[in-house]
This record gives C-alpha cells, sequence and structure tokens, in this order.
C-alpha cells in the first residue's frame, strides 16, 4: 500500500517539510504561516513521541517497533527525513 505525503511515496524519505506540506493541503484548520504549520506538525510529533514511551507493546508486536517509531519522530523532529 503507498502512502502519499507531502509529494513523497517513500517512508524513508518523508520529512518535516512533506509533513508540513500535507497538512496545509487538508486546508482542514486555518494557518497563518508554513512556520505555523510546521510548528503544529512538530508539537504533535512530540506528543506521539511522549505517548509511545507510555504505550506497552503487545507481545505479537514486532519486538523493535516502538524503538524505530521513536526513531523516526526523532528524525522528523529534528529536520532529517524519517529513515535518516
Amino acid at each position: 500500500m503507498a502512502l502519499y505525503v507531502g509529494g513523497e511515496y517513500i517512508h524513508a524519505n518523508i520529512s518535516l517539510t512533506n509533513l508540513t506540506s500535507e497538512l496545509i493541503s487538508w486546508r482542514c484548520r486555518s494557518f497563518f504561516s508554513e512556520e505555523e504549520a510546521r510548528a503544529f506538525v512538530k508539537s504533535r510529533l512530540e506528543t506521539f513521541e511522549k505517548a509511545l514511551h507510555d504505550t506497552v507493546s503487545g507481545e505479537k508486536a514486532y519486538p523493535s517497533l516502538k524503538a524505530e517509531i521513536l526513531s523516526f519522530i526523532t528524525n522528523l523532529v529534528s529536520g532529517k527525513k524519517a529513515g535518516s
């Protein structure tokens, strides 16, 4: 299944810029600037990171799932591509 995010299909190449572009394209909330939208995306990523720390993986879950998701979030928040 392909997931197109802000012009990017390859998960590892998705960046904060792609996420911001995607959010703006939805027009579900008015942002006064791209920077405001970027701050919103970063804030949500940081919220996901905190929630993930409190999440217990199921016994059938891929053992490194939490660590990989956390690395994707860390990369995105720091301005890198998800798979960097």
